[in-house]
């Protein structure tokens, strides 16, 4: 299956599927509900597409999941993931591989891939990996797993730890030292719900975010419900999010734009939210 105006997917595949390739799609997201009812799926593959977040419970259910004869390949490979939810593979207790690689994933919660007794292969390659305090817990179940697993995390940052390996680290040096006093979850500030643009010209929505370390912000606009836009988000080119102060620009605004936007941010200490009313007006 293989279409950009594809956003989400289908929730209309036969229950009977055993077997699901979705590639080069508009698909941003695998919700929580997505896959629920492929109760007697076995193989997934979801590789080229512009995925970049995966909800907690996705998998719940994919109880049967695997790939061929008795290996499971949970492919995401080349998507633009840049967060998983804690639990985000819960459910999948056939799972072999996991292919991650290429993406834009920096943290991994600790629990990720736990409790998977036939994991024997995780692909993780080429993604930006933050080897500081958020990765402590990961960093001890890797420490933990067994040696035959293979997996590999290969740090970005901090500057310090560029290049090295996370299993070559202890887990006391895995510190965020730009978190003065401390650490933090994200806190959105809430003004600002209330946006009024004209049309033909932009319209800036703000996304005030304090945390630390830095967190990853999304947008949900009315246009796409489902669909998640990031700083990696290019197929809407109207639309424009800078992760840096958590902006959202509509551009060239038209009057079908009007509605509420969604703000969510998240690292993993947890996660805030804000809501948006933009109103259009006619020049």
């Amino acid at each position: 299956m293989a279409c950009l105006r594809i956003v989400n997917i289908p929730t209309n595949l036969p229950f009977v599927t055993t077997s699901l390739t979705i590639t080069n799609t508009g698909i941003t997201k695998v919700r929580a509900a997505d896959l629920q009812p492929l109760k007697r799926l076995r193989h997934l593959s979801l590789p080229n597409n512009k995925i970049s977040a995966i909800e907690s419970g996705a998998f719940d259910d994919l109880h049967r999941l695997e790939y061929f004869d008795i290996s499971a390949n949970l492919v995401f490979e080349k998507n633009r993931i840049s967060f998983l939810e804690k639990g985000a593979f819960q459910g999948l207790s056939s799972l072999e591989t996991v292919n991650l690689a290429n993406n834009q994933a920096s943290y991994l919660p600790g629990n990720i891939f736990a409790g998977f007794k036939n994991l024997s292969k995780v692909s993780l390659d080429n993604n930006p990996w933050a080897c500081d305090c958020l990765m402590k817990d990961f960093a001890q179940w890797l420490n933990t797993s067994s040696p035959t697993l293979a997996i590999e995390v290969k740090c970005r940052s901090p500057s310090k730890h560029f290049g090295k390996k996370l299993r070559d680290l202890s887990v006391d040096e895995l510190t965020c030292d730009d978190c003065k006093p401390q650490t933090s979850a994200p806190k959105i500030d809430q003004s600002g719900g209330q946006v009024q643009g004209s049309v033909g010209k932009d319209a800036i929505l703000t996304c005030n975010v304090t945390a630390c370390p830095q967190a990853e912000i999304f947008w949900t606009i009315p246009q796409s419900p489902g669909v998640e836009l990031s700083k990696y988000s290019y197929q809407y080119s109207r639309f424009h999010v800078d992760n840096k102060n958590g902006t959202l620009t509509v551009r060239s605004t038209l009057a079908s734009d009007a509605g509420d936007y969604h703000c969510k941010a998240f690292n993993g200490l947890g996660t805030d939210s804000k809501v948006v009313k933009l109103t259009v007006m006619e020049s």
